[in-house]
């Protein structure tokens, strides 16, 4: 009896690209959440609708990036944002992926932007979607690293392309001005078993994990843009905005622009 040894596929088997997007797939399912059991969907996966929320990391000369619904990644983090408690909890996810491709341990586990990530997929990128009860909530692409100079075709050139206002003199960014977007103010979190959720009743009590003086957070389609405080306005909750993420103030003693 011959006995061949045969090896797990790597991301550089271009043969095995069905098998290996589906080890990616299998790999990462393995350590999520899950309402049903996970199937795992190989081949050009496209991004799940809504919100969404990304981490990507280098695994060797391959990056890799994980892109779940804004549902699906408060599911995994680990504790109440920032996007710090998201990176810590699908870290194991890409040190896994990185000893089932052979590509060592990840680098630079740092959160994206989505749509970063679909500008930079290219044709040779690895794709797997995740599904959970028929429901698409992950995709994870891992983009190989590009060709060699001297095997890249030339670069083919373009003539610039003058911008004009659109009509009225308006500028082609105003038209978005009037875009209405969901806005929602998170006063905290919690995780409770199972059996108390279902012995709540009218004036029982639920305890968050924010303290009373801190902040509330204001989100836009599920993505973290403020902080403020609770205010009453005419008999109607309000919020006075404190802090505005990444707005810095101007110096002391100059003037606004």
């Amino acid at each position: 009896m011959t006995i061949t040894e045969t090896s797990a596929p790597t991301a550089g088997s271009v043969a095995d690209r069905p098998a290996v997007e589906a080890l990616i797939g299998d790999t990462v399912a393995a350590l999520l959440p899950a309402d049903d059991a996970w199937q795992v969907a190989p081949g050009a996966a496209p991004f799940p609708d809504g919100a969404l929320h990304a981490v990507g990391a280098r695994l060797g000369d391959h990056v890799v990036a994980i892109v779940a619904t804004a549902d699906m990644s408060r599911r995994v983090q680990v504790g109440p944002p920032p996007a710090d408690d998201l990176i810590d909890a699908l870290a194991p996810a890409f040190a896994a992926l990185g000893d089932a491709l052979g590509l060592g341990a990840p680098d630079d586990v740092i959160v994206v932007d989505p749509r970063a990530v679909e500008a930079e997929r290219t044709d040779a990128a690895l794709s797997c979607a995740l599904l959970d009860g028929g429901s698409h909530l992950v995709t994870i692409v891992v983009t190989p690293p590009e060709p060699d100079a001297a095997d890249a075709p030339d670069p083919v050139s373009f003539q610039p392309i003058v911008g004009s206002p659109t009509a009225g003199g308006r500028s082609s960014l105003d038209v978005l001005h009037e875009v209405q977007m969901g806005v929602t103010v998170e006063l905290g979190r919690t995780r409770m078993p199972l059996r108390d959720i279902l012995s709540l009743v009218p004036g029982s009590v639920i305890e968050l994990d924010r303290p009373a003086s801190a902040p509330v957070d204001v989100l836009v389609n599920g993505t973290l843009i403020a902080r403020g405080e609770v205010v009453v306005i005419d008999e109607e909750f309000g919020i006075r905005i404190t802090e505005v993420l990444g707005h810095e103030p101007p110096a002391h003693g100059s003037a606004a622009p």
